[in-house]
């Protein structure tokens, strides 16, 4: 799975921007990876996004996370 700043649709994230900087976007993209885990993926890419908000992801998934300039939490 990918969360946070996918490049086929960053036009419609406003650009190539960190993705989940406000409350509630960090809150769609918890729950989208929380989704993904639960339809099966067997791992999740964490792209630009806070490296807070990697680390909570991190914590709460048992499935490893691969951060993409989304700070040192990440699996790998």
């Amino acid at each position: 799975g990918h969360v946070g700043l996918t490049p086929q649709t960053a036009d419609a994230l406003g650009g190539f921007k960190v993705q989940g900087r406000q409350a509630e976007s960090a809150q769609n993209i918890l729950a989208q990876a929380q989704a993904l885990e639960k339809a099966g993926c067997f791992s999740l890419v964490l792209e630009c996004i806070p490296s807070q908000l990697a680390k909570i992801i991190t914590a709460q998934l048992s499935i490893p996370t691969i951060g993409i300039g989304a700070g040192p939490h990440c699996d790998g």
